[in-house]
């Protein structure tokens, strides 16, 4: 048809049919992109239960290491004079609020049942900081947590805090140069206890450099830090296990 005869309807019917086309195109552009939208959901609702379904399995094992742990941790920072049985609650321990001189009993060997009888809280808690930190380790190189965010975060947290370690070789080169002495072990537990010293002031102020006492502060801060995260490790799995 010659172009001087195209007449006004031709030229609605030609616009109309763009426009269908162009209407025909976002529809199927619109379609694909709300299937792949309920695809990609679909998707991570799978990875979401699949990175549960790790970290509940996980979990069976870190609590048996974090009870192993926290019971050790106890015995380190609640005097002997002060343990009582209102802190075992249905078989789970609660850990007070505790201050430096209550680190006094740490190398008294008072042990549960099974327990080495040799070794004493603060070597037990030490093996067991090392085991739980390694299983840590574990758990985050072999699962990736990528929507568990907020505990992968307190993993790390955790493994810089441990591996950031600097006092428990100096406090168990310190038990073995006292084993047998206890009129050493006596001075020490007098300095936890000497009212006349704040260490914690005069480790800030960076006057314990080459003091007895600087590794116990060190580890003073070591255990709070470490609890903390433990406590909002416990918080952040308990949504997860009782959803």
């Amino acid at each position: 048809m010659p172009y001087n005869n195209i007449t006004p309807f031709d030229t609605d019917a030609f616009n109309n049919i763009c426009i269908g086309l162009g209407t025909g195109f976002l529809l199927s552009a619109a379609n694909t992109s709300l299937c792949q939208y309920f695809s990609d959901k679909e998707t991570e609702k799978k990875e979401i239960e699949k990175e549960k379904e790790e970290l509940i399995n996980a979990h069976k094992i870190l609590s048996i290491l974090l009870e192993k742990y926290l019971k050790y941790f106890y015995c380190i920072v609640v005097p002997l004079k002060n343990r009582k049985k209102e802190h075992w609650s249905n078989g789970t321990l609660s850990i007070p609020h505790f201050n430096f001189t209550d680190l006094h009993d740490l190398s008294l060997k008072i042990s549960f049942p099974n327990d080495p009888i040799f070794l004493t809280p603060i070597e037990l808690f030490y093996e067991a900081e090392n085991n739980l930190r390694k299983y840590i380790i574990n758990i985050i190189t072999y699962n990736s947590l990528n929507h568990f965010t907020e505990i992968k975060n307190i993993f790390f947290k955790y493994i810089e805090c441990s591996l950031a370690n600097n006092h428990q070789k100096k406090i168990l080169e310190n038990l073995k140069t006292f084993t047998g002495s206890e009129e050493t072990m006596r001075f020490v537990n007098n300095l936890f206890l000497d009212s006349s010293k704040d260490w914690l002031i005069e480790y800030e102020e960076g006057r314990l450099r080459n003091n007895i006492m600087c590794p116990y502060v060190e580890l003073y801060y070591f255990l709070n830090e470490e609890i903390e995260l433990i406590t909002k490790y416990n918080e952040e799995i308990k949504k997860i296990t009782t959803k």
